[in-house]
């Protein structure tokens, strides 16, 4: 089973995204912890991450920055209200594989998973 590491602060949102995700079949877990994420991304518990970059403790950039250090492969799939061209464009350079703006169409992302981890 594929499992997706949703690091998102808002537990309404969170628990949208993993009600999404879980009706796929994805296994999911929540965090907004930087040492959480990248010790499941280096026991190779993790085959895809969807990120907010609202976080309070850490930056959405830190948290791409540190997990391309060593884990290029993995998808990472930014969701954000932070709607610009500039942002969408940064974070696609910094490592970002897509980039989805709140509100997102349930069926963008649906498309993004399968075509990620689904339909390989």
């Amino acid at each position: 089973m594929k499992h997706i590491l949703i690091v998102e602060d808002d537990p309404n949102a969170a628990f949208i995204l993993q009600r999404q995700l879980n009706k796929l079949g994805i296994l999911t877990s929540v965090t907004t912890n930087l040492f959480y994420i990248l010790s499941k991304v280096k026991e190779g518990m993790v085959d895809a991450i969807t990120l907010d970059l609202q976080l309070p403790e850490i930056p959405g950039h830190e948290i791409i920055k540190h997990v391309r250090v060593e884990h290029p492969h993995i998808p990472i799939i930014v969701i954000t209200a932070q709607a610009s061209e500039e942002t969408r464009v940064k974070y696609l350079e910094l490592g970002a594989s897509y980039f989805l703006t709140k509100p997102y169409y349930p069926a963008d992302l649906n498309r993004i998973i399968k075509n990620l981890l689904l339909e390989k």
